[in-house]
């Protein structure tokens, strides 16, 4: 859908999508059977051409979907995140058919949906999993798991051993031997620090106001 439109027919001003901005929208379902209708209506010439055409049983000019909604994202997480993936959900958190996903730009991705979309979850590759550290303004801490890998609050290492802090190198023996100390494995290997370090993927909702 809308494949070919030019990009002034979908957004007329600039100032509509602002830079690092997301805007919702619902699909004018009688505008696209005017787009299509007119993109068909080429060879027409009489009415009864426009009756013969009317009386096939599945029709490419006519608009299948009665419910589609949408955005439209400006952002450089676009660009910087090529494989990004997306998913929508209706009112009652039921995940709707995603119908195109496009980047119109290198800053700019549309996503259609069959539904009416409540909430959009954007999100890297669930196998796009690593280590990684937590961040409360400029100071990095790492908050750990339990033995049975639930996060816990007052389980963390507040200091982070580096090897070069401003390249952010870290010394991974001693972080190691830190979060031994602190969850009191009795055999600390490889697999014990893994459950520790690893990350899932990032994911940032927006919900349709």
């Amino acid at each position: 859908m809308f494949k070919g439109v030019p990009f002034g027919y979908l957004v007329p001003d600039e100032r509509m999508l602002p830079i690092e901005s997301i805007r919702f929208f619902w699909v004018d379902r009688y505008w696209v059977e005017c787009l299509l209708d007119g993109a068909f209506s080429i060879g027409r010439v009489t009415t009864s051409d426009h009756q013969r055409d009317s009386q096939y049983p599945t029709s490419p000019a006519e608009n299948p979907h009665q419910t589609v909604t949408g955005f439209l994202l400006r952002s450089e997480v676009v660009s910087g995140w090529p494989g990004l993936q997306v998913d929508g959900y209706d009112g009652n958190s039921q995940k709707l058919t995603l119908l195109r996903m496009d980047r119109l730009s290198a800053n700019v991705l549309i996503c259609l949906f069959e539904g009416e979309v409540a909430d959009v979850d954007i999100h890297q590759k669930p196998e796009t999993i690593h280590f990684g550290l937590d961040k409360n303004g400029g100071n990095f801490y790492k908050k750990l798991r339990n033995k049975d890998g639930e996060l816990q609050d007052n389980l963390k290492i507040d200091a982070i051993p580096w090897k070069d802090k401003n390249k952010r190198v870290v010394n991974i023996d001693q972080l190691a031997e830190d979060i031994k100390n602190v969850i009191s494995f009795e055999n600390f290997a490889s697999a014990q620090f893994a459950l520790e370090a690893i990350e899932g993927v990032q994911m940032v909702k927006f919900r349709k106001e």
